[in-house]
């Protein structure tokens, strides 16, 4: 899950202090810290203390991204601190969308524009813009897991008036809007919490319907071990559990059939009911009593099953066409209902290979997601009837075709959190390993955010690769933006088989004059907004160029399109406008031209991602254009893992 981080910092003010003998040092820091619970994150937010009647208005927290040390939101501050103990209290700030990436931190700042403070967790870092630019962040040196309980923070403890007298320790209970547990302003410490109860020793059906946190003793048989990479799950007599400790489903530790015992806690996951937090875990080797699947019909199948193993028969595929993709979902039916089957992307087994075009015995685990059912199996024997793909090949000789490819990079270069992978040097040797092994003669990328990474890769290629690139982009007009990374349109070539005769950014003229206020075409815009042309200015981009194979040269037009993405009304209509406006524009002035429209479409060319018919329906309409992705769509195929479609 997303990590979010939750911060709860206590603020002095000398000013307002009536106390005598006492030396102040920081008269603002930070006291308490909340930013990953099991299950959905709740709570985010700061909060300050110091003492009572404090002014805070215009005080900010500032957030700051670890990995490259940059903020990403302010909050200014306001209210007065209450009085809750000895001329001291407390003020909480809720801050949503705090981040999480090790490290992370917060700074706070005064009304003068000063750091008071400038704190991380899970590791230091360097601030390289914003208040606390220069400066290096100083690490709590405590963390919270994914299996911490909601409502659980990190918190300082201890005696005394200043920072440098608490020490943070947690995660225990918040005490949000109150003075930490173990902790007092002056010498009076706070209680510790009473211990915490006995765990119930029950059966698995009934640890089903304890209330999520209730910690319980339980005993089963796993049905699961390691073969989805976690959860494991365990079942008795009376009903099935997922399972969610490394302890257990870490590869190789235990094996199906072993009986064991765990003290845990009451959680879920997406809505799935699982124990968590495992605090005591004892085996016990083979069970005596054999976990048999219970035989059902579809019809049959309810949330009493959740956790169980189950056999379905005669049941076959909705749709046969394509492959076994993994963490995707397939519908199945036994005549009797349908249910979703999902291939985990862990029972390689199963992964890639062709759906049975048949009726089988199916069986699996019965899990849940958010509400939905769905039968999970555990390697290649839980679904048989299913066949090792093999790729059409071709008499063809690769010396004599000319090879094109497309490829979103995602965000290629980037460092940003939520935009692509981060870790650059794991992404250039990837993109390495597959450019390589395909080795097409050009390829249209799209979200380029580092040309620089890109040129990097280029030069570790083997052969004589060039690039060239579009410097325009969506919102390119305004410039880089920190907090966005841009996404452009380049091609990757073979120069000992492409020669790049020109490039050109379509539209650009037109679109810098409507957003200049001359009437153009695009005054009749679906969102009135002629800057939302092409994604706000992602245009496409074209290379012309002269291919040379065998001895045979062509002359060739590609244009490289990163389309409007998504599938509400809105979103359909401005990606429509978009390509019919394309193909009015190669219709007019390319008519005789060999073209080839490639890159991200963000929508088949059957069916549109929104329903109804694709937003590309124009250009396959056309006598002169031919959808050649059409098949891939029609034999089931993705360009994406985890979505059925060729976009």
């Amino acid at each position: 899950m997303k990590k979010i981080l939750q911060i709860f910092c206590v603020c002095f003010v000398t000013t307002c202090l009536a106390f005598t003998g006492q030396a102040y040092g920081q008269s603002v820091f930070i006291n308490e810290i909340h930013y990953d619970n099991t299950g959905t994150d709740t709570g985010e937010g700061v909060e300050l203390a110091g003492p009572a009647g404090t002014d805070l208005s215009g005080w900010q927290l500032v957030p700051y991204n670890g990995s490259n040390g940059t903020t990403y939101s302010v909050l200014t501050l306001s209210g007065t601190i209450p009085n809750q103990q000895a001329g001291y209290g407390t003020i909480l700030f809720p801050i949503t969308g705090l981040q999480n990436g090790a490290p992370d931190g917060i700074a706070l700042v005064n009304t003068a524009g000063s750091v008071v403070q400038f704190l991380s967790y899970e590791g230091a870092f360097v601030a390289t813009n914003g208040p606390a630019a220069g400066q290096t962040s100083t690490d709590i040196e405590v963390t919270e897991e994914s299996s911490t309980p909601a409502n659980f923070s990190l918190q300082l403890t201890g005696s005394g008036f200043n920072y440098s007298d608490f020490t943070w320790s947690g995660p225990i209970a918040n005490t949000a809007n109150a003075i930490n547990t173990g902790q007092s302003f002056g010498g009076t410490t706070v209680p510790e919490p009473e211990p915490e109860p006995e765990p119930q020793k029950v059966n698995i059906a009934a640890a089903r319907n304890l209330l999520l946190g209730t910690q319980v003793l339980v005993s089963g048989t796993l049905t699961v071990a390691d073969e989805l990479g976690g959860p494991a799950f365990i079942q008795d007599e009376t009903g099935g559990i997922a399972l969610f400790d490394a302890d257990v489903h870490g590869e190789g530790i235990f094996n199906l059939g072993d009986s064991i015992r765990v003290t845990a806690s009451i959680g879920a996951f997406n809505e799935q009911v699982q124990l968590v937090n495992v605090t005591n875990l004892q085996s016990f080797g083979t069970a005596t009593n054999v976990i048999a699947p219970l035989t059902v019909n579809i019809s049959q199948i309810t949330n009493a099953l959740e956790g169980q193993l189950i056999t379905i028969s005669n049941a076959s595929f909705t749709d046969t066409r394509g492959l076994l993709f993994p963490e995707s979902n397939y519908s199945i039916t036994d005549g009797t209902g349908n249910l979703q089957l999902r291939i985990d992307g862990d029972v390689e087994s199963l992964v890639g290979r062709e759906i049975p075009d048949a009726a089988v015995t199916i069986t699996g685990i019965l899990g849940s997601f958010r509400g939905t059912l769905q039968l999970l199996p555990r390697f290649i024997q839980d679904l048989p009837g299913t066949t090792e793909f093999t790729p059409a090949g071709t008499n063809i000789p690769i010396a004599r075709t000319l090879d094109v490819m497309t490829w979103n990079m995602e965000f290629f270069g980037s460092t940003l959190n939520d935009y692509g992978p981060t870790n650059n040097a794991l992404q250039l040797q990837n993109a390495r390993k597959l450019i390589d092994t395909v080795h097409a003669d050009i390829i249209a990328v799209q979200e380029i955010s580092d040309e620089n990474l890109l040129q990097q890769l280029i030069e570790m290629l083997p052969g004589n690769y060039q690039r060239v690139c579009s410097e325009r982009y969506s919102y390119s007009f305004e410039g880089e933006d920190p907090t966005f990374p841009a996404q452009k349109l380049c091609f990757i070539y073979n120069a000992d088989v492409i020669s790049l005769v020109d490039d050109r950014v379509i539209f650009e003229q037109l679109y810098d004059q409507a957003r200049s206020g001359v009437s153009t075409p695009l005054d009749n815009y679906p969102t009135n907004d002629r800057a939302s042309f092409w994604s706000s200015g992602r245009l496409p981009y074209m290379v012309t160029i002269d291919a040379t194979l065998a001895g045979v040269t062509e002359r060739v037009q590609l244009i490289n399109i990163h389309a409007k993405s998504g599938s509400g009304t809105e979103d359909l209509l401005r990606r429509a406008f978009d390509v019919k406006a394309l193909q009015d524009t190669l219709d007019a002035y390319y008519h005789d031209a060999n073209l080839i429209i490639l890159g991200d479409y963000n929508d088949d060319v059957d069916e549109s991602i929104g329903g109804g018919p694709s937003t590309y329906q124009s250009l396959i309409a056309a006598e002169n254009f031919r959808a050649v992705t059409a098949t891939l769509s029609e034999a089931g195929l993705r360009s994406f893992v985890t979505q059925d479609n060729v976009i």
